[in-house]
């Protein structure tokens, strides 16, 4: 449809209200309709800078408007060489609608960080397991590799799971303090606690400035020790018959609810009955779903309550044991494939219950099917 001005949306590149002096600011204006499908084509957008207090426009000089992509993304850049709080106002060229995204209020700061010199490692980059804490160590340098010392709330960690997430809570230390400026400093220490397992991307930014600029650093997390009070047994059916394979399943997690994979080996069931008579016939060991789940099977020699027990460690899961009543196989309704043969272009019909056991009942209903 028609371009809506208040529908589209205004954001920038790096996800920050602070950029270095001098540095280039980039962003993208998402261009939709009323109803929010995306426009393709050029819009000649009104783009404003205004400095908070005094209201007064800055003139934008390299103020560039790129191409359209075919998703209707426009992208647009500038530099702005003055310190100071600024608002950035985009809107069409009446400047009667805003898009939405601005006003936007920002701070440009005098620096000179060099995404390429400076320097970011530390243990906080390696694989680790969930709940520990992690420590990136930054060192802000400028093309000479002297310090470029900036105001601590510029210095900005991300730290994106490979779902999507991120973690948004995380302390900087400065480690050498500016005495005259205590917020001020050119090496920190980050600090962040990585609960979920799985693969991160991790980036550093100086206000809009990204160091290491060539790659992400890649880290894994793997979930921690199995919590017994967030573990246990998630699957079994407490009415079975005998001399079928039934299973048994358990679910382990970590105190994050990680699911901790490959503990099938401490995994054991155990199974008894309760008046004396029957035996276990088989009792599988426990396989790995590859899910944290884990799954055992076993089979009763003839009919009765049987009390059965999964444990980790030697430590029961609860509740531990529970119940399972075991009956003659006529009680159970049993379902077998229909073979039917048809004649090309022609159809065929046939009763698919016909051949089916109700265990003891004349009521039926089909509640899945394949073809």
């Amino acid at each position: 449809g028609k371009l809506d001005i208040q529908r589209c949306v205004a954001e920038w590149n790096v996800e920050t209200k602070y950029f270095q002096l001098s540095s280039l600011m980039e962003g993208f204006i998402n261009q939709h309709d009323l109803y929010l499908n995306r426009v393709p084509g050029f819009y000649d957008f009104d783009v404003q800078v205004v400095e908070r207090g005094s209201n007064l426009s800055l003139p934008v000089s390299d103020l560039v408007l790129g191409e359209v992509s075919a998703t209707g993304i426009l992208s647009f850049s500038l530099t702005l060489y003055e310190p100071g709080n600024f608002t950035l106002l985009i809107s069409d060229r009446e400047k009667r609608n805003l898009v939405s995204g601005t006003p936007f209020d920002f701070t440009v700061y005098v620096g000179y960080c060099d995404g390429e010199m400076s320097i970011v490692n530390g243990s906080g980059l390696n694989d680790s397991v969930a709940g520990e804490a992690a420590v990136v160590y930054v060192f802000l340098k400028d093309a000479y590799l002297y310090p470029s010392p900036v105001e601590l709330e510029s210095l900005k960690l991300e730290v994106e799971h490979e779902s999507g997430r991120t973690i948004d809570h995380y302390s900087i230390i400065i480690i050498q303090v500016n005495l005259q400026r205590r917020q001020r400093g050119s090496d920190f220490a980050v600090v962040y606690v990585p609960e979920k397992s799985g693969s991160y991307e991790i980036r550093v930014f100086c206000g809009n400035v990204l160091l290491s600029p060539t790659h992400p650093f890649h880290k894994k997390v793997t979930p921690g020790e199995v919590n017994l009070s967030l573990s246990g047994v998630v699957d079994f059916d407490g009415r079975v018959a005998k001399l079928t394979e039934n299973d048994v399943t358990v679910r382990l997690q970590d105190s994050f609810l990680n699911p901790v994979p490959k503990q099938q080996a401490k995994l054991e069931l155990a199974i008894g009955s309760v008046n004396g008579s029957g035996s276990v016939v088989s009792s599988s060991s426990f396989s790995d779903n590859h899910d944290g789940s884990y799954t055992a099977t076993y089979a009763a020699e003839e009919v009765g309550t049987y009390e059965v027990c999964a444990s980790y460690g030697g430590h029961g899961f609860s509740p531990c044991p529970f119940g399972v009543n075991v009956y003659r196989g006529e009680y159970f309704p049993k379902a077998y494939n229909d073979a039917i043969s048809v004649w090309e272009d022609e159809s065929v019909a046939f009763d698919v219950l016909e051949n089916d056991y109700f265990g003891g009942t004349s009521n039926a209903s089909i509640v899945e099917y394949s073809k």
